[in-house]
């Protein structure tokens, strides 16, 4: 079950988590900006390459945890996404 619950992100609907060990070299939403699935919200640099780490589903970015030129371990909390319904009745 830990596996399981790893896998989808941890006890945060909208974790998304670094897929290698890099360097953040770009984030390109604040906390509070709305995005949608897909949209591309920090750009790591990993291995010479960008990877373009995406939102995993519409919502409001709640969290950035880390900057640019931060470095950063596999596995490790990028961002958190919160759906919109989620904000209003809390």
């Amino acid at each position: 079950r830990e596996a399981a619950k790893k896998a989808s992100g941890g006890s945060v609907d909208g974790e998304v988590k670094s897929p290698m060990p890099g360097k953040i070299s770009r984030v390109n939403f604040q906390v509070g900006d709305s995005i949608s699935e897909g949209d591309v919200v920090v750009v790591m640099e990993a291995m010479k390459m960008e990877h373009s780490i995406k939102a995993t589903m519409d919502g409001v970015l709640h969290a950035v945890h880390h900057e640019v030129n931060d470095i950063v371990g596999d596995d490790t909390t990028l961002f958190e996404i919160v759906q919109e319904e989620t904000l209003q009745s809390a």
